[in-house]
């Protein structure tokens, strides 16, 4: 087939109540030379018969079914199916703007960009609010591009849907482990090497449906689930493609796979033995002990923290966390780190709550 301008993957798993919004908001584009690749992931509710009907309708949409294996399986299920110069993804919940595929297309062509990112509005029912981002807009290339645009895109906005990717850069990324949570941010850095030009656009086009009923929101036990640090450790932690002098671009990312496994929403409902667990992970690593002193220092965390990927107080009992580390107290760190997690916890649902009430 030709190739469309631009590709969109949309993994679908039981979203019947919000798909039809998702599908409309991508049917209407203003680019209009554009594939959407659902992939449906084993759904058991009504979206198969929404997508059926779509793809009858619209040509431009198509449907790819599979077992349930996940939204980090159906993404590079969709990237490998996809035809177009650039990728990007969408959620079943969420919806775009009109213009945010035009606009982001037409700047990865001007620039020649492998990576365009936009701003983003939070959805709380009908309510919806800009989201500040602290990275300004900007061009990145050069030879840290990788490392700068990681930082800029990726560490201040761990997600996939607000990005657009050059589809060739799919072609270097291995197909990922069977991650329920984190599976954003670990496409991300598994593609962040070959970004040698990155644009963020100050522009919001995407609309992050917040539900308390999501995915991200719903208690269950994870000490059996792959998540983002074993991401790291088994395809990030071996690839020479992270590594610099003083191999501070590799703890930064198992930093941010950490935050990311402690701050998810699910963690809330671990014990004490799921951070311990965790910890030992991590001290499988032959660099675990440059890693601690790179935390317990700040130089890994304060990049995150720069770019509004992590809050002070919150970089703060990460370093306390793993200066416990250093002192052999593996027990009282994970101690730490749960009654951390019970806080934030706190702070989440009072954030949430507030936002519910927020004004157009």
């Amino acid at each position: 087939m030709a190739e469309p301008k631009v590709s969109i993957v949309v993994p679908v798993y039981n979203a019947e109540r919000h798909l039809l919004r998702c599908l409309a908001s991508l049917q209407t584009q203003s680019l209009s030379d554009i594939e959407v690749v659902l992939v449906n992931d084993g759904s058991t509710d009504s979206s198969v018969e929404l997508l059926l009907r779509m793809a009858k309708e619209d040509s431009r949409f198509r449907v790819i079914h599979q077992e349930n294996k996940g939204t980090a399986v159906a993404r590079y299920v969709g990237t490998q199916a996809a035809h177009g110069k650039y990728v990007g993804f969408v959620d079943a919940d969420d919806y775009v703007e009109p213009e945010m595929y035009e606009r982001m297309y037409e700047e990865a062509c001007t620039a020649q960009a492998d990576l365009v990112m936009c701003a983003y509005f939070e959805v709380f029912g009908e309510k919806r609010h800009r989201c500040k981002m602290k990275v300004q807009p900007a061009v990145i290339e050069g030879p840290t591009a990788p490392v700068d645009a990681y930082i800029q895109c990726v560490a201040s906005i761990p997600s996939l849907w607000n990005k657009l990717y050059r589809r060739g850069l799919f072609d270097r990324v291995q197909k990922p482990l069977p991650l329920k949570i984190g599976e954003d941010m670990t496409l991300c850095t598994a593609l962040a090497p070959y970004v040698k030009k990155a644009v963020i656009l100050p522009e919001a086009f995407y609309c992050y449906v917040i539900h308390t009923d999501s995915a991200m929101r719903r208690r269950r036990r994870m000490e059996d689930e792959l998540n983002a640090l074993d991401q790291f450790l088994r395809r990030v932690a071996p690839d020479a493609a992270y590594d610099t002098a003083d191999n501070l671009w590799k703890y930064l990312l198992a930093a941010q796979a950490f935050v990311s496994v402690i701050y998810t929403n699910c963690a809330h409902a671990q014990g004490i033995g799921f951070f311990r667990t965790q910890l030992e992970k991590l001290r499988s690593w032959e660099l675990f002990d440059g890693f601690c002193r790179a935390v317990i220092s700040g130089s890994c965390l304060k990049p995150i923290q720069r770019v509004g990927g992590l809050s002070a107080s919150f970089s703060a009992a990460i370093r306390a966390a793993f200066l416990l580390c250093r002192l052999r107290l593996y027990w009282l760190a994970a101690l730490f780190l749960f009654v951390v997690r019970q806080m934030l916890e706190a702070v989440l649902a009072a954030r949430t709550a507030r936002n519910l009430y927020l004004k157009v």
